[in-house]
């Protein structure tokens, strides 16, 4: 199912994107640190957001 299906609009559709999938990224490294017992990896959240950055640009230009 596609956004427009949905009945929403590029803009919003891509926001809600963007927040899903750094959410997924920080829940992620919560989960490590809390149920894993490992250390939070500041560098994957970087990595994650850096991602996400430019899957925004690079979809911008759509």
């Amino acid at each position: 199912m596609t956004y427009c299906q949905n009945g929403w609009s590029y803009e919003p559709a891509r926001k809600l994107a963007i927040g899903v999938t750094i959410s997924l990224g920080v829940l992620k490294e919560l989960y490590d640190w809390k149920v894993r017992h490992t250390y939070v990896s500041y560098k994957d959240i970087v990595a994650d957001i850096l991602g996400v950055t430019v899957a925004y640009v690079l979809l911008l230009t759509h």
